[in-house]
């Protein structure tokens, strides 16, 4: 089975049960889940009834995670950090590496966030400053030899590939918005991303970004799109590990910086 492919299923359709720890039907039914076939006969229909861009992506994902594991044939452990890290595919890592990781609090290596969005958004700018340097040099070049038409047709894409023109905010969130749709749309890559969308648009209309407000912003867009989403619980422990590392991270980096100048082990 494939994404986008309509499905047949047939079994007993029964209730989301209700466990004595918390209501597991309550928190289904937030999702719209009301109810679960256990172990059904399934019937392919049709194949590829997803959204096109859906469909690229998944099948840009599935391309990329063949070619993590051809990389590293017998190591699947390398492998499952990897596609959790790059293409957010968390259920890849064997059991016991799994189990390590959420012992020792580093689950959140394999889950997309902003660091992934900040690569995207930097990878272009260097992309972008490789194509403004080849194309200056082939302007320098078209005019040292007298070739104005060159000259003039080089300048077109040179000015387009400097920070000022508008095509440089448009290609990032393009870029953002496909890598988002590329590793799923997890929550916390829909956060993450609105988040590099707005701090994108600041910088290019010259206003300071501010970690609170952008945080704001992408928790208003996400929860107006999808309203239900304020009651995900990923939804919540992105947000909520965000504003701990805006808020509580600064606290504890001046906490350690004036106790290593108290113990006289840096300069006050």
């Amino acid at each position: 089975l494939h994404y986008g492919d309509r499905l047949r299923l047939a079994g007993r359709l029964d209730a989301i049960p209700i466990l004595e720890s918390f209501s597991y039907q309550e928190t289904q039914a937030r999702g719209g889940v009301y109810g679960g076939l256990a172990f059904p006969n399934v019937e392919r229909l049709a194949s590829g009834q997803a959204p096109p861009l859906r469909l690229a992506a998944a099948a840009l994902r599935a391309w990329a995670e063949g070619t993590i594991d051809s990389l590293y044939p017998r190591r699947p452990v390398e492998a499952g950090l990897l596609k959790g890290a790059l293409l957010g595919l968390n259920d890849r890592l064997p059991t016991d590496a799994e189990e390590a990781l959420r012992r020792a609090s580093l689950s959140h290596l394999i889950v997309v966030s902003g660091f992934n969005i900040t690569i995207v958004v930097l990878g272009l700018v260097a992309l972008l400053a490789g194509l403004r340097f080849g194309f200056a040099v082939l302007v320098a070049l078209a005019a040292s030899r007298r070739r104005w038409r060159l000259a003039s047709l080089a300048q077109w894409p040179l000015r387009a590939c400097f920070t000022t023109s508008p095509w440089v905010p448009v290609l990032t969130i393009a870029a953002v918005f496909g890598y988002v749709l590329l590793v799923g749309g997890s929550p916390s890559a829909v956060r993450a991303g609105l988040m590099g969308v707005v701090v994108v648009v600041a910088l290019y209309l010259g206003r300071p970004s501010n970690a609170y407000v952008t945080l704001a912003a992408a928790a208003c867009l996400i929860t107006l799109v999808t309203p239900w989403a304020a009651f995900d619980i990923g939804f919540q422990l992105s947000f909520a590990g965000t504003l701990g590392l805006v808020v509580i991270a600064p606290l504890l980096a001046l906490a350690l910086s004036r106790w290593l100048s108290w113990r006289g082990l840096v300069e006050a």
